[in-house]
């Protein structure tokens, strides 16, 4: 365990080093390395993950998919509610632990759960939230091998995740090989709506994950009210909210920003030039917070939002 902590601590205190602060917009250095390995993971979901995920989604009853997603969920909690104490958040804590109790004896380990109605909503905390409330920075942007979209500070959160996980300490290999394959698998079914919207969200579909996925680890960090300012906040005039981007208005072919909910966020000057011409953004749905919530990973069952933009479309000239 010391050792654990110790290496912890120093990679904590790398990312701190080497942070990018928010005044620096290089956020993503290494972005040709990215891009790849962001197409390689995009090439194994797509032949090997999403079509497991659909047939495991169409054969396995709802119910029984929902206790499953609801087990691992349940151990997810305990970690919520280790990050609730090391954030110094004593009334969110009491509610984590309360919904701990009542959904490990009444609801089965999770299988059931009884919490959410009772009034003790589901938290998302991390360790690379918390190291996020304590002044860690980001670092370097990076989209790690399977995982997915990271920044250096969520990276060795996630490392000190996976060194608690209780599913470490099954055996044998072959079993806890299993139930880590079991849980991808659960999670990336209960996004499978939400990652084919993102496909069409974007002409550069990297740039708009990347940007979703700061965005909202920023909104996470300060628990839904992040200070103004910043490389993605609107307020610093240099990149727009995510999903904030504009749709031009016909009168003068302007960039007119509208509810977040509504939006795709084009990333770049010359990703929106071409709807500066008087073109619909080639959207006709936006699943927003499961699009924001497929990039980092952590979309819940009914998460996914729908928001048609038929209406943004017919008011385009022609």
């Amino acid at each position: 365990m010391k050792k654990l902590l110790a290496l912890f601590v120093t990679l904590t205190a790398l990312v701190a080093g080497g942070c990018a602060t928010p005044s620096n917009p290089n956020i993503d250095p290494f972005e040709g390395f990215n891009r790849a390995m962001f197409g390689i993971n995009k090439g194994v979901d797509q032949a090997v993950v999403k079509p497991v995920a659909s047939g495991y989604a169409a054969i396995v009853p709802a119910p029984i998919r929902n206790c499953i997603g609801g087990v691992f969920g349940h151990i997810d909690d305990a970690f919520v509610l280790v990050n609730d104490i090391l954030q110094a958040k004593p009334m969110a804590a009491l509610d984590a632990t309360g919904r701990l109790v009542v959904n490990t004896f009444p609801g089965m380990f999770g299988c059931f759960d009884i919490a959410t109605p009772a009034g003790l909503e589901k938290q998302n905390e991390d360790f690379g939230q918390t190291l996020g409330r304590w002044g860690v920075g980001n670092g370097f942007y990076v989209v790690l091998p399977l995982f997915g979209p990271s920044t250096a500070r969520d990276a060795a959160g996630l490392f000190l995740y996976s060194r608690l996980d209780p599913l470490r300490q099954v055996r044998p290999n072959f079993d806890r090989y299993a139930l880590y394959s079991l849980r991808a698998l659960d999670q990336r079914s209960r996004v499978l709506n939400a990652s084919n919207v993102l496909e069409q969200a974007s002409p550069d579909e990297y740039a708009f994950v990347r940007n979703a996925y700061l965005q909202r680890r920023r909104y996470l960090i300060h628990d839904g009210n992040p200070p103004p300012g910043g490389d993605f906040d609107s307020s610093s005039g240099r990149v727009p909210l995510a999903f904030s981007a504009a749709i031009p208005n016909p009168a003068d072919g302007a960039h007119t920003p509208r509810t977040p909910g509504e939006q795709a966020w084009f990333d770049a000057p010359n990703q929106r030039a071409p709807f500066a011409k008087g073109k619909a953004p080639p959207v006709p749905q936006l699943a927003v917070t499961g699009a924001i919530a497929a990039a980092d990973g952590q979309a819940q069952p009914g998460e996914v939002v729908s928001k048609s933009l038929s209406s943004a479309a017919a008011r385009q000239p022609e």
